[in-house]
């Protein structure tokens, strides 16, 4: 008989340590969820600024090959899911620029005025202006 209560007290235990073990499982399942609730607007902001980062390899590698097309596709859809960056700005820019683009005046301003722009980044705006014969961007710049 001691084998049977032996055996018997097991299982009662068992039972008893998943009674404890299930509530506690839920309650991290649902605290996880909960954070990732709270968080997912960071989440999908980290998620696109790495999409982001991939167009834009994209970009430089399809720039090197000459591909224009593939390069401008690209890098504009890098610049659409990050805007505020002054990176995709630039790569958008450089290939207009390489596919010589009537656009890459416009792109040019925007990279001149914006906060975070190089002394490059502005020299090779109003140099891709000043080749273009827009004047008019020029003057556009600077006031």
């Amino acid at each position: 008989m001691p084998y049977v209560r032996n055996t018997l007290m097991r299982r009662i235990f068992r039972c008893r340590k998943r009674r404890l073990l299930m509530p506690g499982m839920v309650t991290a399942m649902a605290a996880l969820a909960a954070l990732i609730w709270l968080k997912r607007d960071a989440i999908e902001y980290r998620v696109e600024v790495k999409k982001a980062d991939v167009l834009l390899e994209k970009s430089r590698w399809a720039a090197e090959r000459r591909d224009w097309r593939e390069a401008q596709r690209t890098a504009h859809e890098a610049w659409k899911l990050h805007p505020g960056e002054v990176g995709a700005l630039r790569q958008l820019f450089e290939v207009l620029v390489g596919g010589k683009s009537g656009e890459a005046v416009a792109v040019g301003k925007s990279l001149f005025e914006h906060p975070r722009a190089t002394t490059a980044d502005r020299l090779a705006a109003i140099e891709s202006a000043l080749q273009a014969g827009d004047l008019v961007a020029v003057a556009s710049m600077f006031t």
